[in-house]
């Protein structure tokens, strides 16, 4: 499931996460997926009009079994920032998976207009057609940043394989512009770039190499 977030706060001084989101989830929404997208583009669904994210779903978020535990995750948090112990990767994992928060994204950024727009297209219609293993997308709102970040999620951080298998149905896409990947735990815990701790906003990023057609990735947590 995707979470509150602000993947680009650092570029833009209203949070998207205050705003509507506009969401399409398969099986629930009535209105044509193919007009709904049309009419929910990036470019014209705007922060100023209220609405800080364009999300589509595959399926429903209410009711699931596995429920992230947001409030028991920053409780912990909390403890570990007072206990003295060192906050790192591996003790901000400890969290994750003990309050079950273990989603996480795939993210880029693109410019303003048809180039966002085409993009978006691309990754919504992989989602909802079941052509991708990533169960949501997000798009943030045309803003006078002229930027946008499109975030595309998996179920599992900590399942190496299936974050990499993420990336190469990306990739195969048609994809090819430079990635990063954050878990979403860092999201929830407001671990952004230039955090007081030192740590990399992302663990992992991904570099397209057109002459071989294959990706470089990299671990940077």
């Amino acid at each position: 499931m995707e979470p509150m977030d602000t993947e680009n706060n650092d570029e833009q001084n209203i949070d998207p996460d205050d705003l509507e989101w506009k969401v399409f989830t398969k099986g629930e929404t009535e209105e044509p997926f193919h007009s709904w997208l049309q009419c929910n583009m990036p470019s014209i669904v705007s922060k100023d009009d209220g609405f800080g994210w364009v999300c589509v779903r595959r399926e429903p978020t209410q009711g699931w079994a596995d429920e992230p535990d947001l409030g028991g995750l920053s409780e912990s948090w909390e403890q570990l920032l007072s206990s003295g112990r060192p906050v790192n990767f591996h003790n901000i994992r400890e969290l994750a998976l003990n309050h079950n928060v273990k989603s996480g994204k795939w993210l880029f950024f693109a410019d303003s207009g048809g180039k966002v727009d085409h993009l978006w297209s691309i990754v919504a219609n992989a989602v909802i057609n079941d052509t991708s293993p990533c169960n949501s997308a997000k798009v943030s709102t045309f803003d006078h940043s002229n930027r946008h970040v499109i975030c595309i999620y998996n179920n599992d951080f900590n399942d190496h394989e299936q974050v990499l298998n993420a990336e190469q149905a990306i990739r195969n896409m048609g994809i090819k512009c430079k990635m990063t990947y954050k878990p979403d735990v860092y999201t929830c815990l407001n671990i952004y770039r230039r955090n007081v701790w030192g740590i990399p906003a992302n663990i992992m990023s991904s570099d397209y190499d057109l002459l071989t057609g294959k990706s470089l990735i990299k671990s940077i947590r």
